[in-house]
């Protein structure tokens, strides 16, 4: 198993010990600050610190944790999943700043695939997009990656309306504008589907593909229609 040395190790507790103490989303996660029994952390401690870091939805404690890791172990982390929701800290990172911005915990499921979904406050959106921004900055690039539900970070900004954060994705993180989920549904067709004429524009300004078809023989342009999204229908057509 990868392993901390013991400088990073004494990063990793200092800088939980600054996340619980200092952020003010800290009550989101409960952190065991207490110094490890030996001088190496196994590469499951460390994701359940990053993940524990990442909860706290700041993205200056995200950045400086992450930066003080070895090269090796944020590799690790890129290729580590959560349980059986098989998320990401991409994913994680979305999760965080939705829940610590709504009064009730937001399911990030595919319950409701194809169903409209309430814009997120934009202060979810900004502190999605920082947090994606940090992770990418300290190593952490999975940004293509899918979850059980089989959808990657980008499915879910384009689910929630985190336009910012779609943007941060495709930009900062270089994800696949036309990654397919389980339904073979782009992040373009989810925007068509939800009449988010936004989330289009910054989809078609990172090159998304309008000839893409799900498992149901569907392009973009028929989500627009199924929908009578008439922003979205025009924003193809220009």
């Amino acid at each position: 198993q990868e392993t901390l040395d013991h400088d990073a190790s004494d990063t990793m507790h200092d800088t939980l010990h600054k996340s619980t103490s200092n952020s003010s989303n800290s009550s989101h996660c409960v952190v065991d600050t207490a110094p490890p029994a030996d001088a190496s952390k196994s590469s499951s401690d460390v994701w359940v610190a990053a993940k524990a870091i990442v909860q706290t939805g700041a993205a200056d404690v995200v950045a400086s944790f992450f930066g003080a890791l070895p090269h090796t172990t944020r590799k690790a982390l890129v290729d580590t999943r959560d349980g059986t929701k098989q998320q990401t800290l991409i994913h994680c990172a979305l999760e965080a700043a939705i829940n610590t911005t709504t009064t009730t915990n937001t399911s990030i499921s595919s319950e409701e695939h194809h169903c409209s979904t309430a814009p997120c406050r934009p202060t979810a959106d900004a502190g999605a997009a920082s947090l994606v921004r940090a992770l990418v900055r300290g190593g952490v690039d999975c940004c293509d990656a899918c979850d059980a539900d089989g959808c990657a970070p980008l499915h879910i900004a384009c689910r929630m309306h985190l336009h910012d954060t779609a943007q941060a994705l495709v930009v900062d993180g270089k994800a696949d504008v036309d990654v397919q989920d389980s339904m073979g549904m782009t992040p373009l067709m989810l925007a068509c589907a939800r009449d988010d004429a936004r989330m289009v524009e910054v989809l078609l300004g990172a090159r998304a593909s309008v000839t893409v078809v799900d498992k149901q023989g569907y392009t973009a342009l028929h989500w627009c229609c199924a929908t009578n999204a008439l922003e979205c229908l025009h924003a193809l057509q220009v």
